[in-house]
């Protein structure tokens, strides 16, 4: 018994949580289809959690999407999923599914101590959404002169375009 006492009370490196101390997000919703309709509802749960789950979050990554390798990621759209009825369930509508192609969205769950779940994935398919822009390279739905630019450095051999494909 003194020796279980007195190994709690040690902590080994900066005493950080365990694995299983972070929210746990159990399902996400199916894959989603849509034609024509912009908007869709996302959900994930139940998500268990020691400490008690503070946020519940997704971020969506549009179909015409391609970030440069060399900017930090910054802009893309996030939405908070509520549990309404306190069944455990966060659900949240996004309004903006208007371009053809494959939405990515990543849900993660946030304690009250500030610890993220693993990420949950799930996706919604506009059928018949408008076209991406041609020349678009950088994904933010319009051609600029930033496009212009990296089109010139692709060629000029100074950079790779590299679209994610997951």
């Amino acid at each position: 018994y003194d020796d279980f006492s007195l190994s709690d009370s040690i902590k080994i490196g900066q005493a950080s949580k365990s694995a299983s101390d972070m929210p746990f997000i159990e399902d996400v919703c199916a894959e989603q289809e849509l034609h024509s309709e912009t908007t869709a509802s996302i959900w994930a749960g139940p998500i268990s959690d020691a400490e008690g789950v503070s946020e519940v979050r997704a971020t969506l990554i549009p179909p015409c999407y391609h970030p440069r390798p060399d900017i930090p990621v910054l802009d893309l759209p996030t939405m908070e999923l509520r549990d309404a009825d306190h069944d455990g369930i966060y659900e949240g509508t996004y309004n903006n599914f208007a371009i053809n192609g494959v939405y990515k969205i990543t849900v993660y769950a946030i304690d009250k101590q500030n610890v993220y779940s693993l990420p949950s994935h799930t996706r919604v398919i506009q059928r018949e959404g408008i076209q991406c822009p041609k020349g678009d390279i950088d994904g933010n739905n319009l051609m600029d002169m930033a496009d212009g630019m990296a089109a010139l450095k692709v060629i000029s051999g100074h950079t790779s375009l590299i679209r994610p494909d997951y």
